[in-house]
């Protein structure tokens, strides 16, 4: 897919239906009661991105587990194997997305128009995807470029939902885009999976103190 026509099928995402059925309703309910802890919250919380078009699509670790829940939000779901798959508005995207990411694991490589590609594909700022890119070949060295940590405190989004390298210079900007809005999405739709996340910081930080 050219990137042209990646674009705008992406800004295409971004909207999301203004008055839900009882259908999406109960599968939102019902999705929400499958967070039990961090790893399965992750999965809700990536779907209800999508949902609510923050995320163009997402790679669901527990896709086949949850598809009759993504379908019922009116989401499509593309299997990679028999776990796990990709979920988005639209076909298009899922699709690129899946094979995207499947092209680099059997190449082991970390090339850069692919990452390029699934960062925005996932909804990630391009300056978190750029220093990504930019931080890569620094990793096994001693002179590894830095991972900012998200700043903690009153008004500032839970740690949980950055699910990406903040980068030095953009950090601010990069919340503010997605982060903010992600959680926004689950305090929403998925109002069990927010509360399992503030818990488990509240955890983190009182193990910390």
């Amino acid at each position: 897919m050219d990137n042209k026509t990646l674009k705008r099928l992406i800004i295409a995402t971004k909207h999301r239906a203004a008055n839900l059925s009882d259908k999406q309703k109960a599968a939102l309910r019902a999705l929400d009661r499958t967070s039990t802890n961090g790893f399965n919250g992750g999965c809700v919380v990536d779907i209800v991105g999508v949902f609510a078009g923050v995320k163009p699509a997402a790679f669901i670790e527990l896709g086949a587990k949850l598809q009759p829940l993504i379908e019922a939000l009116g989401l499509v779901y593309v299997p990679i194997d028999n776990e796990v798959g990709v979920t988005s508005r639209l076909v298009e995207l899922a699709e690129e997305l899946s094979v995207t990411m499947q092209s680099m694991w059997k190449a082991k490589d970390d090339n850069t128009e692919d990452n390029k590609k699934i960062g925005a594909l996932l909804g990630y700022p391009a300056t978190a995807t750029d220093y990504y890119i930019r931080r890569l070949p620094t990793m096994h060295t001693d002179k590894a470029l830095p991972i900012i940590d998200t700043p903690v405190g009153p008004g500032v989004p839970n740690d949980y939902y950055v699910q990406f390298i903040l980068s030095p210079d953009y950090y601010e900007s990069e919340i503010e885009q997605y982060v903010v809005p992600l959680e926004a999405a689950a305090k929403e739709f998925a109002p069990k999976t927010h509360k399992l996340y503030e818990r488990l910081v509240r955890d983190e930080q009182a193990v910390i103190s």
